[in-house]
Formats: C-alpha cells, sequence, structure tokens
C-alpha cells in the first residue's frame, strides 16, 4: 500500500530559512560567468525562491495580505509577431529601451518565474548580477518584466522572516495577519533585528465592523475574501 503525503506544509520554518539563505546568497552580488555554473546557480535560487513562496502562501502559513503584496517591474512591450517565434524567445525581441513601470502583485510576479517562458539574467559591466529578465508564457505574448535584483532580495527576506501574529475567524470572513503587517499598520513596531514584533501598549489590535474612509492603510489592512468587510482599526 503506497503511503501519501500532505498537500501543505505542515512546518514552515525550513522553507522561510531557505528563502533567506537565497537571499544572503543573492545578496554577495555574484559575477556571472558563462564558463562555469554561477548562472546556473542564481537561475536556480530564483526559481526556488518562488516557489517556496507559492507554497507558503497556498498552504496558508503566511498573511492573508502577502499575495497582494506588490513589487516595482520594468515593462518591455514586445516587438515581434507573437505567432512568429516558435524556439527561444529572447528579450531582443521586445522593446528594450521602454521605462514604463508597472507594480505587480505577488501572486503574479512568481508565476512568472514558475511558468517562465523567458528567464534572463541582466549584469552590469562588470557582470555583477543586477537583476532578471522574466516573462510566463501568457505575458511573453505581449511583453517582458524586468526585475532589480535588491527587489527581489527583498521580498525573499520579507517572506522568510514573516509570522502570523493575528488571525481572526468569523462568519463569512476568515484571514491571518503577519508583524510585518501589524508594523505597517502602526500596532507594533520591530524588535532589534528587525523580525520580532513589540505591540504598542495602547493599541492591541482589535476587530471592528466599522471603518473610517481618514484611517491610513485602509485598503491595505481590508480582508480577502469576506462578505462583511472588517478591519484592523488604526489605533482606534
Amino acid at each position: 500500500m503506497l503511503g501519501t503525503l500532505s498537500a501543505v506544509i505542515d512546518d514552515s520554518r525550513p522553507w522561510r530559512k531557505e528563502l533567506l539563505a537565497i537571499a544572503a546568497r543573492l545578496g554577495k552580488r555574484p559575477r556571472l560567468s558563462w564558463s562555469d555554473d554561477s548562472s546556473f546557480r542564481v537561475e536556480r535560487d530564483l526559481m526556488v525562491g518562488m516557489f517556496a513562496t507559492r507554497r507558503l502562501i497556498e498552504s496558508g502559513k503566511c498573511s492573508s495580505l502577502l499575495p497582494t503584496r506588490r513589487t516595482s517591474v520594468i515593462v518591455h512591450p514586445r516587438t515581434s509577431d507573437p505567432h512568429s517565434v516558435i524556439g527561444t524567445l529572447e528579450p531582443e525581441q521586445f522593446d528594450l529601451s521602454s521605462k514604463q513601470q508597472t507594480q505587480l502583485p505577488l501572486s503574479r510576479l512568481y508565476e512568472q518565474f514558475i511558468h517562465s517562458r523567458v528567464l534572463t539574467l541582466w549584469a552590469e559591466g562588470d557582470l555583477t548580477l543586477a537583476g532578471v529578465f522574466v516573462a510566463s508564457d501568457s505575458t511573453s505574448k505581449t511583453s517582458l518584466y524586468q526585475i532589480d535584483i535588491a527587489s527581489i532580495i527583498e521580498l525573499y527576506k520579507y517572506v522568510g522572516t514573516e509570522d502570523v501574529a493575528f488571525w481572526y475567524q468569523g462568519e463569512g470572513c476568515a484571514y491571518r495577519l503577519s508583524q510585518h503587517d501589524l508594523v505597517v499598520a502602526g500596532f507594533a513596531e520591530y524588535e532589534e533585528g528587525g523580525t520580532g514584533t513589540r505591540c504598542c501598549a495602547n493599541s492591541q489590535p482589535r476587530i471592528s465592523k466599522r471603518c473610517s474612509p481618514a484611517l491610513p492603510h485602509r485598503e491595505l489592512l481590508m480582508p480577502i475574501g469576506c462578505r462583511e468587510p472588517r478591519h484592523l482599526p488604526l489605533g482606534v
């Protein structure tokens, strides 16, 4: 009789530890060389990091808001006919002079890597890793994304240090918030080292059905999938 494994992650710590290790390796800004396996190691780390992020999200080990976290990217429109290239698709088939910028939610960003049609590393003049050109099979029909390596490192550190600090479940509404969410909302501040939190004495998290339009970060803290939208009030 064959055994079965859980489809979700029971312990998120090894996954987060690997994300932090990847961030540290990428943070060394390795020099790329086609004569060794440096490019392979970077591409491997990028792919594993994005896959680990998706696994953590789909297993419910992250904040409900994490999939909406946005990363700045440059968009390069496609210049060649989408039906004219059957084999390898290169960055040169896009308008690399374009400076158009957009913000990709994390749920869309990691799919660009996991389902990539184009994945090409971008280096400085001395071959130091600077970023990546990437596009999924569907995205590559119209555009290519250029992402700075610093943004990816920041993302992996953010997810790697995330800890679900508050959760709520009620009729028609269930969500989780991390220590990062609480810091952004003003409920907590980072302890020394930047990964833990300590709650402010006069603003413990609580749930309210009412929301003042004047409150900052109102949209950020709106729960996902609630029939009756609730929010975390910011110190009120």
